[in-house]
């Protein structure tokens, strides 16, 4: 069935492209059929979750495959980072709706990168916070990432995993060895990605957090990437379907353009005060506990 569906995108992109190439139209970046991709991907979601919903592992209960995962991770709460980041999260665990509490792993490793492991357990590298600028971008990254858990697609996809295996009923611990080997390898998809994007935006405005802190991250990730050696990947530069279909994530760019639009729409219609915490992250002392009253929007 994925195979048809890819051989009929892929044919209606082959179409556009001819159509478009003889209309000699110019745009400031080139075509890109990501977006449709990721309207497509739903399809292959809603798939996944039929297929894990109607096996045995149904009864798989993600609030203690996390305390596992967790206890397999390893926490020290005393570590500064990590204190800093669980007060931070403090703040968005407010408006949770998975009955078990959030908790976050630092790695002190270069990546620039986050991950979400079922049961509230979200890992955030060293590599990360050197990017970001203010405590409203960390936001952003921790709220996406609840996104994932919220969203069911972490516990989906090791659920949809354990199908691929045969794997109906195992011992709780190598099933969350499974499911750190498997969502730290893979990526989640972009319908998935635009999901989380969403969520995090929603759940900052339900917090004191400034808004735009969805976009600037976005524009730290961007800026970083355009600095490293995967330069240029963020940018559309080629027209490459092929590219487009199997790229787990939006274009940065893109991500960029549509959370600064929500954010300025947001802010016209209603202008008020909102926290954004670069002196917070410098320092990592968290807003809940050090509001500093120059920190707020205009």
């Amino acid at each position: 069935m994925r195979a048809i569906i890819l051989i009929i995108i892929l044919s209606v992109a082959t179409w556009i492209i001819v159509y478009l190439s003889k209309q000699h139209l110019t745009t400031p970046y080139s075509i890109t059929f990501a977006p449709a991709f990721q309207l497509a991907g739903l399809a292959t979601e809603n798939v996944n979750k039929l297929v894990s919903r109607v096996l045995p592992i149904n009864d798989l209960d993600e609030k203690q495959l996390g305390e596992v995962i967790l206890a397999k991770k390893g926490i020290d709460l005393q570590e500064k980072h990590t204190a800093y980041l669980n007060n931070v999260l403090k703040e968005l665990q407010k408006f949770k709706k998975k009955p078990f509490k959030y908790y976050i792993v630092f790695v002190d490793l270069s990546f620039v990168n986050a991950h979400a492991l079922p049961g509230g357990v979200i890992v955030i590298y060293s590599g990360l916070l050197k990017v970001l600028h203010s405590e409203s971008e960390l936001a952003a990254i921790i709220a996406h990432e609840m996104g994932h858990i919220e969203l069911n697609h972490c516990l989906d996809g090791v659920k949809f995993e354990l199908a691929a295996k045969k794997i109906h009923s195992e011992v709780l611990g190598n099933i969350a060895d499974l499911a750190i080997e498997f969502l730290l390898r893979h990526s989640f998809s972009k319908t998935q990605e635009d999901a989380a994007d969403e969520y995090s935006f929603n759940l900052l405005l339900q917090s004191k957090y400034d808004v735009q802190g969805v976009a600037k991250a976005f524009q730290a990730l961007y800026d970083h990437e355009k600095e490293s050696e995967f330069r240029g990947k963020s940018q559309l530069k080629v027209t490459d379907p092929i590219r487009d279909y199997f790229m787990s994530h939006p274009y940065l760019i893109m991500r960029l353009q549509k959370f600064t639009a929500k954010s300025d729409r947001f802010y016209k219609n209603n202008p008020q005060k909102r926290y954004i915490g670069v002196k917070n992250l410098k320092n990592m002392k968290p807003f809940i506990n050090d509001p500093y009253p120059d920190e707020w929007t205009n």
